[in-house]
């Protein structure tokens, strides 16, 4: 038995891609399919949590904003408006979280992607925001003069680092008191 070989020519390729690829073969161009995951899920999740510790601290902290752009040289019309655009903002950012929620609730695994990450960090800066003050303040206690010491040296390289003076600072946020 023989097998006989015949050189494959550009009708047989065509064939062939049109087998593989069906869209390739008609269009020119291979479709776009979406990835079952986010490229960087902890960049996402870090993502998320800093928008909602920062949509949490516009919510909360409205009238100490409205204090504070009352103390500068802003007029009032010009202060309305800032906290109007800054209202809508929070807004925006409530609902688009939201939004990806839902997304991640009811979407194919393949169409999850970045909003996963991006929930499960709002997610965590919930859960952080409804841990009391002396929760912390237990937890450095439990720590003793090793938690001081720990404290004293980041404190001491973040004045280094960034000419901050500490003895300055003021939390202005509600859930740190």
């Amino acid at each position: 038995m023989q097998r006989r070989f015949r050189k494959l020519d550009q009708a047989d390729f065509r064939a062939r891609v049109t087998r593989l690829d069906p869209h390739y073969a008609r269009h020119g161009v291979s479709r776009a399919r979406p990835r079952a995951q986010s490229e960087r899920p902890a960049l996402w999740a870090m993502l998320g949590f800093s928008l909602s510790l920062c949509l949490t601290a516009l919510v909360q902290n409205r009238a100490a904003i409205s204090e504070s752009l009352a103390q500068g040289s802003l007029g009032a019309d010009h202060r309305l408006w800032l906290l109007g655009g800054v209202t809508a903002l929070a807004i925006y950012g409530v609902l688009r979280l939201a939004a990806f929620a839902l997304q991640c609730l009811f979407a194919k695994r393949a169409r999850r992607g970045a909003p996963g990450g991006l929930v499960v960090g709002a997610l965590g800066a919930l859960l952080v925001l409804q841990v009391p003050s002396e929760t912390y303040r237990a937890g450095l206690a439990l720590l003793g003069a090793e938690g001081d010491r720990i404290a004293r040296d980041a404190s001491r390289g973040a004045q280094e680092r960034l000419n901050i003076d500490a003895a300055e600072l003021r939390f202005v946020s509600r859930t740190i008191e």
